[in-house]
């Protein structure tokens, strides 16, 4: 923070539109949505102590009996007669009158770039927001507590998704309550083998409108510099104004200050659930404001409990990663996640693409297209476009047969990463 005045010990900084102070040794100040009507400068501001809120409500900056009124609920509220409050607003707000614009650039030749950075690789990008979006009953909730405790853990849950860093999470939750969240991370817990202290989520339940809140939670940002905040769920937390592209552009803007990594639940639309590319459920700027989206669906219910399939649909870094397949199972207190092998579950590949049916058809074993159409119960002309097109992405080839009606070509599985991942 910079130092404003030493006398009365203002210290003053700014995040992008919202003006921050300290006033002497205890006491906040946050200035937001400021903006110029008939001439006049007003905003939202809130005035608070380590324990209450003292004010908070509209401010014109430069009227004197508006800080008059302020301080005289300042000296009510708190019993300090000495710290001279209305003084200390008018040198604040007339720092934030003449602050310069947040994130101007003073020297273009200076800039770096950086590679970016994922928080846990695939799922979430690190100091930015991913959406993670689905039907209900899909599983997210229990999905992204699984993400959340990999990183408050530190370490692997399950082989291969690993955290870049150990971190604290923060969780806003719009859309349950604390006892349901606790027993389902208690769930995970006990099924993934943490201890009390790997699991330490701080959980906070939200209710009012994102926007009116966002000051406070940055400010709990701040204090805690945690490595994810989980917001569960975008839509509850613009409420009413979900379809619209102010609230979504304002709601994941406010997110994006946060600078930390940010897991943003939605939820999809009864068309969007039977469309083959969902979106969620809003304006288009909820898609189009985050730079990763996975939607996440059920496949199938099992003995065990449920398969879902994850399919990156959006991903503003390079190319997108394609789709997960995750069994989450469930016992009487536990829960616990575990990827899914397609080409060990035949019940699970009859639900994927052709295209990527095709390629574990070819892990088996090589064939022809004929021998494919039957394998796969398709019309031979559906087959052969979809090798057409798995060959134009060099993951096929012919590896025999000349092409003739009484020698077709039988072909295999030739690029390296498909033979690892058939739907890379």
């Amino acid at each position: 923070m910079q130092l404003v005045d030493s006398t009365l010990r203002i210290e003053a900084t700014r995040y992008a539109d919202i003006y921050l102070f300290r006033f002497g040794e205890v006491y906040e100040g946050v200035l937001e949505h400021l903006r110029q009507v008939r001439g006049e400068y007003v905003g939202v501001f809130t005035l608070r102590d380590a324990l209450t809120d003292i004010f908070w409500g509209r401010v014109e900056l430069t009227s004197s009996s508006k800080r008059e009124d302020i301080g005289r609920q300042f000296r009510k509220i708190t019993g300090d007669k000495t710290y001279p409050i209305e003084q200390a607003l008018a040198i604040a707000f007339k720092w934030a009158l003449d602050a310069p614009d947040a994130g101007e650039v003073e020297d273009w030749e200076l800039g770096k770039a950086q590679e970016p950075a994922y928080l846990l690789a695939p799922f979430v990008l690190d100091r930015t927001v991913t959406i993670l979006a689905g039907d209900g009953g899909a599983g997210k909730g229990y999905f992204t507590l699984w993400l959340a405790l990999t990183v408050q853990a530190g370490r692997a849950l399950v082989s291969g998704y690993s955290p870049r860093r150990r971190g604290d999470v923060l969780y806003l939750d719009y859309e349950t309550h604390a006892e349901g969240f606790y027993w389902k991370r208690d769930q995970l817990v006990r099924g993934m083998g943490l201890s009390d202290d790997e699991a330490r989520i701080k959980y906070k339940r939200l209710r009012r409108p994102y926007p009116e809140v966002h000051a406070k939670v940055l400010r709990l940002v701040r204090e805690l510099s945690p490595a994810l905040v989980v917001l569960d769920s975008l839509g509850f937390a613009m409420q009413q104004d979900v379809e619209t592209s102010g609230a979504a552009l304002q709601t994941i803007n406010m997110l994006l200050e946060l600078d930390c990594a940010v897991l943003a639940l939605a939820h999809i639309s009864k068309a969007a659930a039977e469309s083959k590319n969902p979106t969620p459920y809003g304006s288009v700027f909820v898609k189009n404001g985050a730079r990763a989206v996975w939607m996440q669906k059920k496949l199938l219910n099992t003995r065990e409990g449920i398969v879902v399939q994850l399919d990156n649909t959006k991903l503003n870094i390079g190319r997108e990663w394609g789709r997960y397949q995750f069994e989450l199972q469930f016992g009487t207190d536990w829960a616990l996640i575990q990827p899914v092998d397609a080409y060990k579950r035949p019940e699970i590949a009859e639900y994927l693409p052709l295209a990527e049916r095709i390629i574990l058809e070819l892990k088996r074993k090589p064939q022809t297209k004929e021998e494919l159409a039957q394998s796969l119960s398709e019309k031979a002309e559906v087959v052969k476009a979809r090798l057409t097109e798995l060959k134009a992405q060099g993951k096929v080839a012919p590896i025999g047969g000349s092409g003739t009606r009484q020698d077709p070509y039988v072909y295999a599985v030739i690029d390296p990463a498909a033979e690892e991942d058939p739907f890379a």
